[in-house]
């Protein structure tokens, strides 16, 4: 398998939620895609209320034009649905969703970094 992400890196982004606790004890669900070849940050957006329609537009977003990658991967979060994945595929992606992982969640955490701090920050 690694052999094929190594291959196919320029085509395969992923997306994600984290949660970021505010002083007010709300929770804040910050959304990112990243690219897979370079762990760029495509898009990131945060808000307190994620459903399906908010990461909808959150794809046409971070994929105006033709700019989609080839394959999206995904875990298999609420927000994650069958109409997400309807959008995907109208938008020329090939969906590709796992498990949960707290591994992942931890790594893409380290490469979104400070970045994260600046989006929370300038929504507030």
């Amino acid at each position: 398998m690694g052999g094929v992400l190594k291959n196919h890196r320029e085509a395969i982004a992923a997306m994600d939620f984290f949660t970021v606790p505010t002083f007010t004890f709300g929770v804040l669900y910050c959304f990112f895609v990243l690219a897979h070849d370079r762990r760029r940050i495509l898009h990131c957006n945060v808000t307190k209320h994620p459903s399906s329609a908010w990461v909808i537009q959150q794809l046409r977003e971070a994929f105006p034009y033709d700019s989609a990658p080839g394959y999206l991967i995904f875990d298999r979060g609420a927000s994650f649905n069958e109409e997400v994945v309807s959008t995907m595929k109208s938008l020329g992606i090939q969906p590709k969703s796992g498990p949960v992982s707290e591994v992942h969640g931890k790594t893409v955490l380290a490469s979104v970094g400070s970045a994260a701090a600046v989006v929370i920050c300038s929504t507030m």
